[in-house]
Order: C-alpha cells, then sequence, then structure tokens
C-alpha cells in the first residue's frame, strides 16, 4: 500500500496519531516524490483534520526543502502555507520567498502582499493560494465557488473596493463577493478547464463532444477525477449534451474510450472511470490487468472484451504467447464446464484449437443448463451452433429456448434454425402456447408480436394471426398495468402502439372485421394508461374503417368502464387523495404508536379503535386510486347532441305536468340536493339514450324528456 493510500485509510479510521507515525517516517525519505507529496498535502487541506495536521507538518521534518524541481516546488510550498497555523517567520519568509520566485515581475506584487496579509506577517495561512486568486482573476476568467454556487465568469474586479463581481452558474443574477469571502470560497479555473468550457461555452463543448467524445471525456476525468456513467452523464447530459441524444451518444462514447490509451475503464457497470497519467499500451494494460488477483470468470470476460477491442495487438507473436501462458494458468485451476468451454471458444477464436474438446464436452451436458450461466452474448450464440452440429435432440432444446428469458438475438437464431429444420409445426404448437398464456411470459410474446408486425415469414405471420396477436397484445396489456415490475415493457408496448401517428392501429383495423374492431376498442378501453387524447383517436381511426361505430349503443359499451368526471371533481378527488396520503395516515401513525404506549394490546380500545382507522383509511385510499386510473374528465366534445348522455342536463315532465331538471355526471359529482345524478345510477341509465318525447318510467313513476343540453353550454 503506497503512502497516500495509508493516509487516506487513517482519515477514514480517524487516527491521528497513526497518522504522525506515518508522516514522521515518509517525511525523512530520500529521495522524495514530489508528485505524491502533493497529492498527501491536497488530502490533508481536504481533511476536517486539516488544522491538527497543519501543526502536524510544520513539527516534523521540512520535507518541502528538499523539493527542488520548478514544476513542482511552487505547488509543495502553496500547500504547506494553506496547512500552516503558527504564522511564523520561517513560515513568512517561505510564502514570501515562493511569490518572488513566480511573480517578483507583477507590477502588483506590493499592493498584492498587503491584500493577502504577507506584509505585516501575521495572518497569512493560504496567503500563496490567495495571491494566485488575485492574479488570476480579471474580466471573463472563470473560478469555482466551493460553497454550492457551481462554476461562475468573473463580471469585474476593484482591487480598491477590494471585492469581485462574478456571475455563478446555480445562483441568479451577479454577485459581489469581498476579496475575505474570495479567498475562503473561490478555486481559479483555468480557461482550458472542463467546468470553464461548460460554463464558457456550452455550445462549443458539445460540437467537440459530439466530434470527439473521447476527448471531452479526457478532460473531464482529468479535471473533475474518477467518475462513473451515472456520474458522467449528469456532468453532461443537458449541460452539454441534450438529454433526448444522450443514450445515442454515450453509447458511440462508451466504445471509442474503451479503446482509450489515456482512460481506465472500470471493471463493473458501477465503477469509476479514470484518466491515466502515464499511458499504456494495450499489451502493458492486459498484463496489468491480470497480474492482479482475479476470478476464473472476471479472466473470461478480460480476454473477451480484449480480444474484441484490440484483435490487431494478437498480431504481435510474442503478445500471443504470453496470454496462452495466461490462458494455461487459468486452466489449471478448478473450473465449472460453463468456463472452460468459454475458454475453449477463446483459444478456437485466438489460436484456432480446442474445436475437438468443444464438441466433446458440449454432448456431455444439457445445453440449456449452460447457456443461462454464459453471459457474453456471442459465445452463448456459439454454443448454441454446437449444440446444433452435436446433439441429436437438439430441437427439443430449441423449443424450449422460445420461451426462456434470453436476448432477443437467442431466440431468433433458434426460432430461425428450427424453421430451417421444417420443423414449422413445433413451432405453430409453441406459438399458440404463446398467444394462449402471454400472461405467463410477457417478454417472450412481446418478442414475438413484433415478429408478427414486421411481417416475416413465420407462424401467425398472416392476417388471422395478427388479429388473434393484436387481441392478446391488448389484453396482456391491460393486465401489465398492475405489475410494477413491468414498467419498462409496457413503456415499450405503448410506444410501439403510438408511434408514426398510430400506424399499427391504423393497419389492423383495416384487416380486421367490425366485430373485431368493436372488441379493439373495448379492449383499448381498459387499459388506463392510454390517455383521453388516445382513447379519441382510436374511436376515429375506428370510424374512418367502420362508420357506424360511431352509434349510440357502441358508445354505451364504451362507457362501460370509464369513471367520468368534471375537471374540478378530478382536482377534488386528487386532493382527497394526496390528504389521505400525507395527512391522515401520518396522523394516523402516530395515533397507533400513541396507543401502542398504553401497553395491554388485547385490551387497549384505542389501540383497536386506530387500527380500524387505518384500515379505513387504507381501504379508501386503495378503491379512490383505482378509482382515478378509470377517470376521465368529460369535455363539451363527450356529449352528444341528439340523445342523452353523461354531461346532459335534462328536463323530465311528470304525469302532474309539473317539471324537474336533472344533471347527469360522474360519481364524485353526484349530489341529490341539486338534482345531480352519477352515470352509473339506475335512474341515469334509464335516461341515457332517450330523446325529446321518450317516456321514461322510474321507482312507478313515469316521465316525458321534454328538452335537453348539454352540461357546457
Amino acid at each position: 500500500m503506497s503512502y497516500l493510500e495509508q493516509f487516506q485509510d487513517l482519515l477514514y479510521k480517524r487516527d491521528l496519531d497513526k497518522i504522525a507515525y506515518i508522516w514522521d517516517e515518509y517525511s525523512k525519505q530520500d529521495p522524495l516524490n514530489p508528485k505524491e507529496l502533493i497529492e498527501v498535502l491536497e488530502l490533508f487541506k481536504a481533511s476536517k483534520f486539516n488544522q491538527a495536521l497543519g501543526k502536524m507538518i510544520e513539527k516534523g521534518v521540512r520535507c518541502w526543502e528538499r523539493v527542488v524541481e520548478e514544476s513542482f516546488k511552487f505547488d509543495v510550498c502553496r500547500l504547506v502555507i494553506d496547512l500552516q497555523l503558527s504564522n511564523s517567520e520561517y513560515m513568512a519568509d517561505l510564502a514570501l520567498l515562493t511569490l518572488e520566485e513566480k511573480y517578483a515581475k507583477d507590477p502588483e506584487f506590493q499592493e498584492k502582499l498587503r491584500i493577502i496579509g504577507l506584509r505585516e506577517k501575521v495572518h497569512f495561512r493560504g496567503a500563496v493560494s490567495f495571491y494566485q486568486l488575485l492574479t488570476h482573476v480579471a474580466k471573463g476568467k472563470f473560478v469555482y465557488h466551493t460553497g454550492g454556487w457551481g462554476t461562475g465568469e468573473v463580471v469585474d474586479v476593484s482591487k480598491l473596493r477590494e471585492e469581485l463581481a462574478v456571475e455563478f452558474e446555480n445562483v441568479a443574477g451577479i454577485k459581489h463577493l469581498a476579496f475575505s469571502s474570495a479567498f475562503n470560497h473561490l478555486i481559479p479555473l483555468p480557461d482550458d478547464h472542463f467546468l470553464s468550457k461548460r460554463f464558457g461555452n456550452p455550445d462549443l463543448l458539445e460540437e467537440e463532444a459530439r466530434k470527439n467524445p473521447t476527448k471531452v471525456i479526457c478532460m473531464l476525468l482529468k479535471d473533475l477525477g474518477p467518475k462513473s456513467a451515472q456520474d458522467i452523464r449528469e456532468e453532461l447530459s443537458e449541460l452539454v449534451i441534450p438529454e433526448e441524444d444522450w443514450s445515442k451518444w454515450w453509447q458511440t462514447a462508451r466504445a471509442k474510450i474503451k479503446r482509450a490509451d489515456q482512460i481506465e475503464s472500470p471493471k463493473d457497470l458501477r465503477g469509476e472511470f479514470a484518466f491515466r497519467t502515464h499511458i499504456l499500451t494495450p499489451d502493458q494494460r492486459f498484463f496489468k490487468a491480470t497480474n492482479q488477483e482475479m476470478s476464473p470468470l472476471e479472466f473470461i470476460h478480460l480476454l473477451h472484451s480484449f480480444y474484441k477491442d484490440f484483435a490487431p495487438s494478437f498480431k504481435n507473436e510474442e503478445f500471443k504467447q504470453s496470454v496462452y501462458a495466461k490462458i494455461e494458468e487459468v486452466l489449471q485451476k478448478e473450473l465449472s464446464v460453463e468456463q472452460k468451454l468459454q475458454i475453449f471458444f477463446l483459444m478456437q477464436d485466438i489460436y484456432q484449437e480446442k474445436k475437438e474438446e468443444i464438441e466433446t464436452l458440449v454432448k456431455t451436458f444439457s445445453g440449456l443448463e449452460i447457456l443461462s450461466k454464459i453471459k457474453i452474448l456471442s459465445l452463448k450464440k456459439r454454443l448454441l451452433m454446437v449444440i446444433r452440429k452435436v446433439q441429436p435432440n437438439w430441437i427439443e432444446g430449441f423449443l424450449d429456448i422460445l420461451f426462456l428469458d434470453e436476448p432477443t438475438q437467442i431466440k431468433d437464431y433458434a426460432l430461425f434454425e428450427l424453421m430451417k429444420a421444417d420443423r414449422q409445426d413445433l413451432v405453430e404448437e409453441k406459438v399458440e402456447e404463446i398467444l394462449e398464456f402471454g400472461f405467463k411470459w410477457p417478454r417472450v410474446f412481446w418478442w414475438y408480436f413484433q415478429k408478427v408486425i414486421a411481417k416475416h415469414k413465420l407462424p401467425f405471420c398472416d392476417v388471422r394471426g395478427k388479429i388473434r396477436f393484436f387481441e392478446g397484445f391488448l389484453d396482456l396489456f391491460s393486465r401489465l398495468e398492475s405489475d410494477s415490475e413491468q414498467k419498462e415493457l409496457l413503456k415499450k408496448m405503448y410506444g410501439l402502439l403510438i408511434q408514426n401517428r398510430y400506424k399499427l392501429v391504423r393497419e389492423i383495423f383495416e384487416i380486421g372485421s367490425l366485430e373485431e374492431v368493436k372488441e379493439f376498442l373495448l379492449l383499448m378501453s381498459k387499459c388506463y394508461i392510454f390517455t383521453d387524447q388516445d382513447q379519441k383517436i382510436f374511436k376515429s381511426l375506428a370510424e374512418v374503417v367502420y362508420p357506424e361505430i360511431g352509434d349510440g349503443k357502441m358508445r354505451e359499451a364504451f362507457e362501460d368502464h370509464v369513471i367520468w368526471t368534471t375537471k374540478e371533481g378530478y382536482e377534488k378527488m386528487q386532493m382527497r387523495i394526496k390528504h389521505i396520503g400525507t395527512v391522515e395516515t401520518v396522523k394516523n401513525a402516530k395515533e397507533v404508536e400513541e396507543a401502542r404506549a398504553l401497553g395491554d394490546l388485547k385490551e387497549n380500545s384505542e389501540y383497536k379503535f386506530a387500527l380500524e382507522k387505518r384500515a379505513r383509511l387504507q381501504s379508501e385510499l386503495k378503491l379512490l386510486s383505482t378509482q382515478i386510473n378509470k377517470a376521465r374528465i368529460l369535455t363539451r366534445e363527450d356529449v352528444t347532441r341528439d340523445q342523452i348522455s353523461v354531461g346532459s342536463v335534462v328536463t323530465l315532465e311528470g304525469k302532474d305536468g309539473k317539471t324537474q331538471n336533472f344533471t347527469i355526471l360522474g360519481p364524485w359529482e353526484a349530489d341529490p340536493d341539486q338534482n345531480i345524478v352519477s352515470f352509473q345510477s339506475r335512474f341515469a341509465t334509464e335516461m341515457m339514450g332517450k330523446e325529446i318525447g321518450d317516456k321514461i318510467s322510474f321507482r312507478e313513476e313515469e316521465y316525458v324528456v321534454k328538452r335537453f343540453r348539454n352540461y357546457f353550454e
């Protein structure tokens, strides 16, 4: 473990005594690595124990005096002055000498010494860094605010008032900072720093990122330190690369940075990318990785990715044989069947050997058990190719693959090999099973549905097959809405339906019969994810093919699955749900805890009452949440003009000649005192579909429809 790593570990453990011991040992080194010394001092400065560490380095050996390289000397002394607390004459002289060596020709040298406190030599901790900041700040220069204001551009500087004006990325307006405040919070940024470029000219940085993503990511890692893929996204997405372009851009960038000599890629998805100060050749990178402790599986993935990304390196015979020796070392270990098989596949690619060993091995096991354990897609397919060749019962196995949670490419290969072998009859049986029980294997159904609509020459890709699969698709869609684990799949399914201006829906409606299209509309009405606009478009597309779908009976059937409400009613119900979830439930939880604290739960009536109340609240919340998912806001266009419907204000005349007005709205607006009835009530059901002059019988009373109008008029 390096000294830097030891200090990091001890700071994490807060072991200052051990740090002092290790520092004493470290500072007496000869020769001293100045680059490492800078990293150690930066670590001390950033620590919350920096005052204690400052006292420690002053009492020890003055190791900084042994740094003679000009490129490191200034930064070492700057950090020592940042850490020191004594403000001794020695430290004052060190700070002054450090500044004179670099800034002696500065015409404002003496004035700046006064501002940073070195003229009086009383309090000058951080004086060298302060001078560096004073020299940096000028109009158009960039700084970073450590208090959360982010990157800023200097707008104005006044040494007379000892203040500067800066426009920051995270706060509104121009901020005026006194030099004393700036010294404590601002860090100077060079013009070519990643943060300077992102704040100063993001359009130019975007152009550069699109042309050369590796260069921009190198800059980011060099200036900001190691970052995970998610960290890189947070630094670049929206700020540099538009959010909608991110996935495509990152896919391209990720492939390029894997081959970049200056970037060290992580071993796993959550790991960090890092900037390499020392550039390694591909073969050096390979042996550096393999010289570390790694499992056989890690070695397999490393060898595969290395061969894929750096295939030309294997033209070097010496390197090729060195890799072979590494492979032989791994083969001496205790390996599983799938690990040995994957190594043999890679050896076949690189050295054109192990073909017979592979076939012999594959004959001895059930391929599907091994298939799921191999994670490299190309090697999965290679395994299937060998199974196809050497296992007599491969057809049975390939049929089973259609139902496995395997990548699309694997299922595609198995499917098309079965078709090439003239086993369409068996494929049809399996597809019928997928169609019948799609809810058991939603991803399998989704995989084959895409083939059906893509017009492949496969079973069920004819007109009848498309009709049946589309019906199954809508049924599965409504089932998945309540399954939180299938949100991503549901999103893909929805996207397929609405893309290209509902092209798929139009095509299916055109080939379906009237009864089938009606059934589709009813199934669509059960899917709460569809917006009002979606439902209207579905009905419009259906009416283009079958105009008679727009009649009253169809509308009545369609509305059976909808809870109509006004905008005000919908908002009121949302507020009720929010109130239960954020106020009443929280209050009840406190009541339960307070009642539990009284003890004797069997005889505790307060506790039982609190639990009953909790059950009522949970039941109401569940009911309202289900209902609001079915809710559809009623608009002027939803109310029919030729017959009574939801949204009608109806005038009825009784036998006595008296008239009454009734308004038909949703259950949330129902108010008997105001003669507002729910469209779900028996009375409203009797009125629905009636016209002027029609008679209505309800509870042994008879009425005649005198007139009706639109609620929104």
